[in-house]
């Protein structure tokens, strides 16, 4: 064994450890995700979801319950596409530069409207 192996002696799944890690499953969390989703579910029949402000200490998996359930309904909106005309955005309102109300606003605007990019195709600026 090098000096540099790819397996640690401490952690069988080292990538659990990373900030970009999404579990599949959040076994501790079943209210919360319920509570989520019945937030969401209206958007899934085509009608306005429900607000839904997450709080809570860091590392309590607010993050990955919100990435989890949006997804979740991505995905059932591109099964019903012939019936429904979804898009789903994530924006984190925790950087310095989502300061205000407004920029966060803004931020989300930008995440679910297709704009034109520099040479005039239809894209998306985030």
């Amino acid at each position: 064994m090098t000096q540099f192996s790819n397996t640690s002696p401490i952690f069988q799944r080292e990538e659990v450890l990373r900030e970009e890690y999404h579990p599949d499953d959040l076994p501790e969390r079943t209210d919360e995700m319920e509570d989520l989703h019945m937030s969401l579910a209206p958007a899934a029949r085509g009608v306005g979801a429900n607000n839904v402000f997450l709080h809570g200490k860091a590392g309590q998996g607010k993050t990955a319950a919100a990435k989890a359930k949006l997804s979740e309904l991505q995905a059932h909106a591109e099964e019903e596409s012939e019936h429904l005309d979804l898009t789903t955005a994530y924006v984190s309102c925790e950087s310095h530069d989502l300061s205000t109300s407004y920029k966060s606003a803004s931020r989300i605007y930008q995440a679910v409207t297709p704009r034109l990019d520099n040479t005039g195709n239809l894209g998306k600026i985030l």
